[in-house]
């Protein structure tokens, strides 16, 4: 005669469920709070950026930035550009992103040969100042840009956005994408390279 298994308790397992469910809490809980804790030991500015070559001239290049609503800072993010009221004669704007509304503003202008942009984010904590260079090689022109890139404020979520800038490496990964659609503009797909980032 064969031997009969008997079924498991109820009690036994309304334990094991709840074991299971203390589980999946902590581990919810601890992907939560893990970028917070690490976010207060890592610093609030970032220096980043990316330099490529074009075969095109510096005027061109140079027109091709500061057409801004062709060519806005958000690049691959961007959904609307927004022209506002010119500040000291320079050109002001709003760029509406997937997340967020960001204003940029001119605050230097050199043709062709440099632009400093500076922007503020309606969501995000952050402020940065963008640096265009643009010189002159045997084929075209030599592009860098430079981004200072600065999170402040007391938001209780700033630990997160300082985990994430630095995991995502923001400061470089903005003009990297920014250039790379700057050159597909022109018919172009040149190597972009990331310049050293430093933060402090």
């Amino acid at each position: 005669m064969s031997e009969q298994i008997s079924p498991t308790p109820p009690a036994r397992r309304r334990r094991g469920c709840t074991f299971w469910l203390w589980v999946v809490f902590g581990t919810v809980l601890a992907l939560l709070l893990t970028p917070l804790v690490i976010g207060t030991f890592l610093p609030g500015e970032y220096h980043g950026g990316a330099t490529a070559e074009l075969q095109q001239t510096p005027q061109a290049v140079w027109t091709a930035i500061a057409d801004f609503e062709r060519h806005p800072l958000s690049a691959s993010r961007i959904k609307e550009v927004k022209a506002l009221p010119s500040v000291d004669g320079m050109p002001t704007w709003l760029e509406e992103t997937r997340s967020s509304t960001i204003t940029v503003t001119t605050v230097e202008s050199t043709e062709p040969n440099a632009l400093v942009r500076r922007t503020t984010d309606s969501t995000t904590p952050m402020e940065s100042e963008w640096r265009f260079e643009i010189e002159p090689t045997g084929g075209g022109s030599r592009v860098r840009i430079l981004q200072d890139l600065s999170l402040g404020g007391d938001s209780w979520n700033l630990s997160y956005f300082r985990f994430t800038f630095a995991l995502w490496d923001e400061a470089t990964r903005g003009p990297r994408d920014y250039l790379t659609r700057l050159a597909a503009g022109f018919g172009e797909s040149p190597d972009v390279l990331a310049l050293d980032e430093r933060s402090e």
